[in-house]
């Protein structure tokens, strides 16, 4: 694996895969590249695609492309890794020949996903519910970090958590002894992603999380509103599907490559 140390070289690497056919799961703007590098960004060239690793606290990430037919080398791994395998409904046999591809390098697929998409429109604001701010940076990362697996979890880095706070993307509700709930989202210029949503297991049965995802709709009014959903968890697609979010043909699968090395 090179490490990249400019986004012009992995801007380089990746435009020498766009070719008819190809299928990737790289879909990182390029104001996140600098930010990737700094972090150890690192990337192998191969006949037939490109592997690219993004380092996290206790794993990496692997992002690739590959070409139609191809064959490659296993990457080299040092730590445990996690990649996901987005696909609409005309991309399914590419998706299905990427994830037998994987399987044979040794990554096992840990669940799936279904995106769900609710138009743009302007909800009422929800009461009891607030946006946190930069101060509440470590109750925070320690909610994300209780309730969801550090490996798959897709948590952001205390950088990008600070951001998100400071910009108003974090939405909390609490009681006496500290947040019961929390919902986390980013925001473009056409829509809006809903990325953590958790209520702490004492205080679940009250609605709160329907009350969190009522203030990120009317924080987000006139965007149109996404969110990944667990294939499988019952609780979760029913709060969504009751809250206007309909299937949009977007499904993926999460896979984890070497041994975990934490006690989720």
């Amino acid at each position: 694996m090179e490490r990249i140390d400019r986004p012009e070289a992995l801007a380089r690497l990746a435009q020498g895969q766009l070719r008819r056919g190809v299928f990737t799961n790289h879909f990182l703007a390029p104001a996140d590249v600098p930010g990737e590098i700094a972090r150890g960004l690192r990337a192998e060239p191969f006949d037939g695609g490109l592997w690219i690793l993004r380092r996290r606290g206790g794993h990496d990430l692997l992002t690739f492309y590959l070409q139609p037919g191809a064959s490659p080398p296993p990457p080299a791994l040092e730590r445990p890794t996690v990649t996901e395998v987005p696909w609409r409904p005309r991309d399914e046999a590419a998706a299905a020949a990427a994830l037998d591809c994987l399987a044979v390098l040794g990554f096992r697929e840990q669940f799936r996903r279904r995106r769900r998409e609710r138009p743009a429109d302007t909800p009422p604001e929800a009461p009891g519910v607030r946006a946190a701010g930069p101060e509440a940076l470590t109750a925070a990362a320690d909610f994300l970090a209780r309730h969801f697996d550090p490996l798959t979890g897709c948590l952001p880095d205390e950088a990008a958590l600070a951001d998100a706070l400071a910009a108003g993307q974090v939405l909390v509700t609490e009681d006496g002894a500290g947040l019961t709930g929390l919902l986390h989202f980013t925001a473009g210029r056409g829509a809006a992603e809903l990325r953590h949503l958790a209520v702490r297991a004492d205080a679940r049965g009250r609605g709160l999380g329907r009350q969190l995802v009522g203030g990120f709709l009317a924080r987000t009014a006139g965007l149109r509103r996404q969110v990944w959903a667990r294939a499988g968890n019952a609780a979760a697609e029913h709060l969504y599907e009751t809250n206007g979010f309909r299937p949009d043909g977007w499904r993926s699968a999460v896979l984890l490559a070497g041994e975990r090395t934490d006690n989720p």
